[in-house]
This record gives C-alpha cells, structure tokens and sequence, in this order.
C-alpha cells in the first residue's frame, strides 16, 4: 500500500490511513511478523486467513493500525482500525466502532470486497473462484 495523505492505496482501493484515524493513542507500521495482535480475536481471525490465502500463495506482509479511544464512553473498551496488506492485490481492513452495526471486516482482492465471515465460511472452490476472477484467469 502506497501511503497518500490521509490514504492507504494501491492500484484497487483507496482507504483511510489508521495512522492518522480518530485520536490515536498508539499508532503501528510494521511486518507482520513483529506485529502483536491487541486482542486474541483478532490473532485468531489471522491465522484463519492466513491459512484460507496459503493455498494460493498469498502472503500478509504489512500492518498499519491505529488505536484509538472512544471519547466520553468510559465503559466501552478501546478500538482499533488495521490494513494489512501482501504480496498481491489482497488487502485486510478491519474496523471496530462504537456504533452498533458501525464495525468492518473486510477483504479486498483487487476491487472485489468481501466479508471476512462469508470468506472463512466458504469452499476452497469459491475461494479459488475469487482468486481466478481477481487475476482474469
């Protein structure tokens, strides 16, 4: 991902930068590999992909999140808003909010969103589907 003022793009996607998001507290850019995941909820939908996205060579490479507080709301526990983004046109975005239905979790091949959920849920042959598209195959 190409860093463009207030953006993430690459040729598909253009998406807010978490580094600059909201109130940040703590802001990260690193690999993957020397990233720690805030909560295990998110490792764990990590590894997840990590593991759908090995069948087709694709690798994360790297992390850019914001952390950022929910002003006012003592109760309600901090948030955060990462890209992640590899070897090809596959971008992760995820997004926590304070509003109900407000949070995003979602997979960019190419222009082509999906819904982390939809894309665990799915058969290896869809995923392959997805990829052949992404690429024109």
């Amino acid at each position: 991902m190409e860093k463009q003022g207030k953006w993430l793009k690459n040729d598909y996607i253009k998406i807010s930068n978490p580094l600059l998001a909201h109130d940040n507290s703590i802001n990260t850019e690193c690999n993957i590999e020397n990233f720690n995941f805030p909560t295990k909820s998110k490792k764990q939908n990590y590894e997840e992909l990590r593991t759908s996205l090995e069948p087709f060579e694709i690798v994360f490479n790297n992390v850019y999140m914001g952390k950022f507080s929910t002003i006012g709301q003592i109760d309600k526990p901090n948030r955060y808003m990462f890209v992640i983004d590899s070897n090809s046109p596959v971008v992760w975005h995820k997004y926590d909010s304070s509003n109900k239905c407000g949070c995003q979790n979602n997979l960019f091949f190419g222009k082509y969103k999906i819904t982390v959920n939809k894309w665990l849920g799915e058969t290896i042959e869809y995923r392959r589907e997805v990829i052949n598209q992404m690429f024109n195959v």
